[in-house]
C-alpha cells in the first residue's frame, strides 16, 4: 500500500526591527536592526481535500493574523525594554515586547503557536485528523533561516502512519 504526503507551503513577509539580548551572538545584534522577515508555513497530508491540502486562501488569512502584529515594529525582549522604556512610549503602537529573545528561531516558534491558534478550527474540524502544521520558517532578509517544526507530525509521516489514499484528487468524507 502506497501512502502520499502533499504538502502546502505559504509564504508571507513583513517588515519588523528586532534587538536580541547582549551576548546571543554578535554585538551588532544587540544594537537595534531590521530585516524583511519571510515567514513559510508548510501544511502537511496523507490524503487530500477537494484536490488540495487547504485553501491557500484559508492558509494565507491566518498566516497574515499570526504575523500582523509584527509588521513594521520593533520587537524587543522585556528586559531590553525596561531599559529604554520612556523612549519607546512615544512608539508604543509599534512596539512588541515580548518574554522571549527576538531571534528568528524564537519568533519561528511563536508564529507557530499564533498560527495554530488561528487553524484550530481548520485543525478541528474533521481536518485534524488528515492534516498538520508542520514548520513555520522564519527568514531575515535571505541569507539566513530558522524552522520550527512540531517533531511529532514529522515522526508520523516518516514512519508511514495514517491512511493510504488510492486516488490523488478525490474529496475526503
Amino acid at each position: 500500500m502506497r501512502f502520499h504526503k502533499f504538502r502546502a507551503k505559504r509564504t508571507r513577509s513583513f517588515e519588523a526591527a528586532h534587538q536580541l539580548l547582549e551576548g546571543t551572538c554578535c554585538k551588532a545584534c544587540s544594537v537595534i536592526h531590521g530585516h524583511t522577515f519571510h515567514v513559510t508555513v508548510t501544511l502537511v497530508t496523507q490524503r487530500l481535500n477537494k484536490g488540495m491540502v487547504l485553501d491557500f486562501a484559508i492558509i494565507d488569512t491566518a498566516l497574515a493574523q499570526a504575523c500582523s502584529e509584527f509588521d513594521h515594529a520593533l520587537i524587543v525582549p522585556l528586559r531590553v525594554s525596561e531599559h529604554f522604556q520612556g523612549q519607546l512610549e512615544e512608539y508604543a503602537d509599534r512596539v512588541r515586547v515580548v518574554d522571549f529573545n527576538p531571534t528568528a528561531e524564537n519568533l519561528a516558534l511563536e508564529i507557530y503557536d499564533r498560527f495554530r491558534l488561528r487553524m484550530l478550527t481548520h485543525l478541528e474540524a474533521g481536518e485534524g485528523d488528515r492534516l498538520h502544521i508542520e514548520s513555520v520558517e522564519v527568514k531575515e532578509g535571505e541569507a539566513g533561516a530558522a524552522e520550527f517544526y512540531d517533531p511529532d507530525t514529522r515522526e508520523e509521516l516518516e514512519d508511514g502512519v495514517g491512511e493510504a489514499d488510492d486516488h490523488l484528487d478525490g474529496d475526503s468524507e
